[in-house]
């Protein structure tokens, strides 16, 4: 391609009229070279995208264009991989053969499928389901706002909100927050803040699985140690106090309830290296909001938490 240069062409190579009124005005000659250097160009398009050149037909160039670089308005499928300098916005579906590379953010309307990667340099952004052939990788978050999000390996910088189910086959690293209904990863995972399940959690008498579950993982646990009645919480999860509430027992009371009192909860004494008879504790008075705690010497005899000292740790299981 080049820009007109033929007799008559002014100094910045553009046309000019001619102009009877005025000497030498007699406009630019439209040479053969720059007609079918133009006609080429088009042409290329047009075929490149897969359409036969046809004459009388006028929309082949918009045909083309929609086929190869898609429609802000409708859906779009492109069979190869597509490279964006800037975002990609979609007011449709999306559809790509290839891989999609963007150095600006992806907002797609409605469902998103890519049979291979994509990589994004900003936010991708679906209201409908997204199924990804390969990897995703992205420097900021991922908002699956209408659907389920299904692909390879997951490398995600930001948040991943995904108000479907959440599954990949290979590894998943997230560095912030990852909410969904359910999750199934068939890699490694590594996430850099927290994982929220709010999927619902399988029944009582569900075999055993390798999913991660809301009733597979720790509802509370805690180590908690009383010396002549001042109490320590060391560590915990899910704690709002512990307390004495008669003279042998100590009370522990979730931050959040479990669902009922048919949960998990197990613990142990800890104990220093110089102790050679058993110390335990055992739990009674179970309940969805807490549970009551008491401490056994080496005699089998209860520990007054009021004047005695013991510490122990415990861990809650269930829904």
């Amino acid at each position: 391609m080049h820009k007109i240069d033929s007799d008559g062409a002014t100094p910045e190579n553009t046309f000019a009229n001619i102009d009877p009124e005025t000497p030498g005005a007699e406009g630019t000659v439209v040479a053969a070279d720059w007609l079918n250097a133009v006609q080429g160009e088009l042409c290329h398009v047009i075929v490149a995208a897969g359409v036969e050149l046809e004459k009388g037909t006028n929309t082949q160039l918009q045909t083309a264009l929609n086929a190869t670089y898609g429609r802000l308005g409708g859906e779009n499928a492109w069979t190869e991989t597509q490279e964006f300098e800037q975002g990609v916005n979609v007011g449709g579906s999306l559809t790509v053969g290839g891989n999609i590379d963007v150095n600006g953010s992806v907002t797609v309307d409605e469902t998103l499928s890519v049979q291979d990667a994509i990589l994004l340099e900003g936010t991708l952004n679906v209201n409908g389901a997204g199924s990804i052939g390969g990897g995703l990788e992205t420097f900021g978050a991922v908002n699956m706002n209408g659907g389920a999000l299904s692909c390879g390996s997951i490398n995600a910088t930001g948040d991943v909100d995904c108000s479907g189910d959440l599954a990949a086959s290979g590894h998943a690293s997230f560095g912030g927050n990852v909410s969904g209904q359910n999750g199934q990863l068939l890699g490694g995972l590594s996430v850099g803040e927290n994982i929220a399940l709010t999927g619902i959690a399988p029944t009582r008498d569900t075999g055993f699985t390798s999913a991660v579950t809301p009733s597979n993982i720790p509802r509370a646990h805690g180590r908690v140690s009383v010396v002549a009645g001042v109490i320590t919480i060391r560590d915990g999860f899910n704690l709002a106090s512990v307390a004495i509430t008669s003279g042998s027992n100590l009370t522990v009371t979730f931050a959040s309830p479990m669902s009922d009192g048919n949960y998990t909860v197990t613990g142990s004494q800890i104990i220093d290296a110089a102790t050679t008879a058993n110390r335990s504790v055992g739990f009674h008075s179970v309940s969805a909001a807490s549970f009551a705690v008491r401490g056994f010497d080496g005699s089998n005899a209860l520990i007054n938490p009021g004047v005695g000292a013991y510490e122990f740790a415990f861990i809650v299981l269930g829904r």
